[in-house]
């Protein structure tokens, strides 16, 4: 997997790492494709069960993912196909997220907040989509670990002053909303106070 910064660009390279992150997923992958991988489910020469095998591939390849989102943070946001990697990534791993948090953080930080930029990721139609994913399966994966989750990185990285600017947009008042919605206690009562 050294060349996972090409594998990811590619078309076909793509699937093959949607398909290691979510296997079998018709979210991500059209159903005769599915019917045709199960056919090898009937196969005798395996000597691990499939589920078994998944997740040791998935934990084998998640460093790769893991090192390729936080330096890549800005164009997977704004690339549908590796944000919605991005969002089952998070969502399945139990790892510390701390430098994808913190690299999530400073990318939303830094971006532009003019209209009509190609810098501004909050009303970015495609970024504004990848956040929202991204929030909702920190929830699942903070509810499942009890880690620290997206929402309070977001809080202690990006300053009150680009939250409130959030507000004054039309797609940065959803994010606003969604943190709202899925946030725990503290960190809704912290966006409260802005």
């Amino acid at each position: 997997m050294s060349n996972f910064d090409e594998l990811i660009d590619d078309p076909h390279g793509k699937k093959v790492l949607m398909y290691l992150v979510s296997p079998r997923n018709t979210r991500h992958f059209n159903y005769d494709l599915i019917k045709l991988l199960k056919t090898a489910d009937t196969l005798t020469t395996s000597k691990k069960d499939a589920v078994i095998r998944q997740q040791e591939l998935f934990d084998y390849c998640k460093k790769f993912y893991l090192n390729y989102y936080p330096k890549n943070m800005f164009t997977c946001l704004k690339d549908g196909y590796k944000g919605l990697m991005m969002a089952e990534t998070l969502e399945k791993v139990n790892d510390d997220m701390t430098l994808f948090y913190k690299s999530l953080s400073e990318t939303l930080q830094n971006s532009s907040m003019e209209a009509n930029n190609e810098q501004n990721l909050i009303e970015h139609h495609v970024a504004h989509n990848v956040l929202r994913q991204l929030i909702t399966a920190d929830e699942k994966r903070t509810r499942n670990t009890g880690n620290t989750s997206l929402i309070s990185s977001i809080l202690d990285n990006v300053s009150s002053d680009t939250l409130h600017s959030w507000v004054l947009c039309n797609r940065g008042c959803f994010i606003f909303v969604m943190m709202l919605e899925h946030g725990v206690k503290n960190e809704t009562e912290h966006l409260r106070e802005l």
